[in-house]
């Protein structure tokens, strides 16, 4: 079975899936608690895939997958580094995951290109455009950052948006004529998407390297190494 975890935004949670079945998977709302809540909900999630208690408890786990963004910095962490120590720890095969791909996918199976939006702060959104075929997916536009009215402008009749949008910023788009939005404050449930996407992936291309995985983000994160002091001898 494959764990999939995803800390992008504050639309979190978690999945089980046994091939393309989802065992279990749960959704929640965390407001910058993802540290806290992120290893309870992994033990009542594999509760309810039917996973042994006890020290083995990832006995049936053998592979995980995890979003790596874009998403918010501290979250993506979280997320992130829980997933490298069990790959690490457990020797399981892990993956990373777009976590717009996995908003995208969320979209349905059927044919269609879908834009994905999560919000990215300062007045912008972080996008990326896919074609979704039943099959997989393909990236037709990679992961940018832009205001919404450059989104709207870049939507095209047929297109799909997904994402967690609230009405204000839905309402930006203008969402042109052909356009259907598919996207709300709570956004669309991710986990069996970064599940699905792993296994496409690790079919495909294999496991990554846990030691180099990282999050992916658009921006450098607003803590960062302070700036040297001018030298005052200059």
């Amino acid at each position: 079975m494959l764990l999939a975890i995803d800390t992008s935004t504050r639309v979190t949670g978690v999945a089980v899936l046994d091939g393309d079945r989802v065992m279990a998977e749960l959704v929640w709302h965390s407001e910058l608690n993802h540290s806290q809540e992120l290893l309870p909900n992994l033990e009542r999630v594999l509760d309810i895939a039917g996973a042994s208690r006890g020290a083995d408890r990832l006995a049936a786990i053998d592979a995980i997958a995890v979003a790596l963004g874009p998403g918010g910095y501290g979250g993506l962490r979280v997320g992130v580094s829980t997933a490298k120590a069990f790959a690490l720890v457990r020797g399981i095969d892990i993956v990373g995951v777009d976590t717009l791909a996995a908003q995208a996918a969320c979209c349905g199976a059927g044919p269609r290109t879908v834009w994905a939006a999560l919000p990215a702060g300062r007045d912008e959104l972080a996008c990326a455009r896919y074609r979704l075929d039943g099959a997989g997916i393909a990236t037709l536009a990679p992961p940018s950052l832009l205001a919404p009215e450059r989104l709207g402008n870049a939507l095209q009749a047929g297109d799909f948006v997904a994402g967690e949008l609230p009405p204000e910023t839905i309402a930006r788009l203008g969402q042109p004529p052909g356009v259907t939005v598919v996207a709300g404050p709570g956004g669309l449930r991710r986990p069996w998407a970064v599940g699905w996407l792993g296994r496409l992936q690790l079919a495909s291309a294999g496991p990554a390297d846990p030691s180099t995985l990282q999050p992916v983000y658009l921006r450098r994160p607003a803590i960062t190494e302070p700036r040297r002091p001018p030298n005052p001898s200059v």
